[in-house]
C-alpha cells in the first residue's frame, strides 16, 4: 500500500515524510495489554473453571469434555477479538478471514494443549491422557467448540444486519 502526498507548495516537499501505520515495535506492550484485557478473560476463566470443577466433581467423565468444548469456544473468541484489535500488525482481514484465523488458531491451541498433556504424562508421570480415544475426544471437542462459537457468531451477525 503506497501513500501519495501532494504538498501545498514545492518548498516543503522535501521535508514531508510519509507517516507510518505502526512500523515501530514501541507500542507492542500496550497492544498486548489491550488484547489480554479485552479477550484474555475467556480462556483464563475456562482454565480456572477446569481446575475448580475438576477438583469438585472429578476430572472425568464430565468436567474434562465440557472444558475442552468451552476452551475451544474461548480460544476462538480470544483470537477473533485479537485479530480485530491487532489489525495493524497482521493486516485488515474480512469477517470470514478473521473467523478462519480464529478457527485455525483454536485448532492449533487444542493440539498444543494435548502436547502439553502428553509432556506432563511423560515428565511428571501424570495420567492426564488416559488413552488415544481420550486425546481424540479432547481435540474434537475443542474444534467443535470453536466451530459452534464462530458459526453462531456469524448467524447472529447476519440476522442483525
Amino acid at each position: 500500500m503506497t501513500a501519495r502526498f501532494y504538498p501545498s507548495n514545492a518548498t516543503n516537499a522535501r521535508s514531508m515524510t510519509a507517516p507510518t501505520v505502526r512500523t515501530s515495535m514501541s507500542n507492542w506492550k500496550t497492544d498486548i495489554i489491550r488484547i489480554l484485557s479485552s479477550a484474555g478473560w475467556a480462556p483464563i476463566a475456562v482454565f480456572i473453571a477446569h481446575l475448580f470443577f475438576g477438583r469438585l466433581f472429578g476430572h472425568e467423565p464430565y468436567v474434562d469434555p465440557l472444558m475442552h468444548f468451552c476452551g475451544g469456544m474461548a480460544i476462538a473468541y480470544f483470537f477473533l477479538v485479537a485479530s480485530k484489535l491487532a489489525s495493524h500488525w497482521i493486516g485488515k482481514l474480512t469477517d470470514i478471514g478473521r473467523a478462519l484465523f480464529a478457527f485455525g488458531m483454536a485448532c492449533a491451541a487444542a493440539v498444543f494443549w494435548e502436547i502439553a498433556e502428553f509432556s506432563s504424562d511423560i515428565v511428571f508421570h501424570t495420567n492426564v491422557q488416559i488413552n488415544n480415544a481420550n486425546t481424540m475426544r479432547d481435540l474434537i471437542l475443542g474444534v467443535l467448540g470453536a466451530s459452534l462459537f464462530l458459526i453462531i457468531g456469524r448467524l447472529m451477525k447476519t440476522s442483525s444486519a
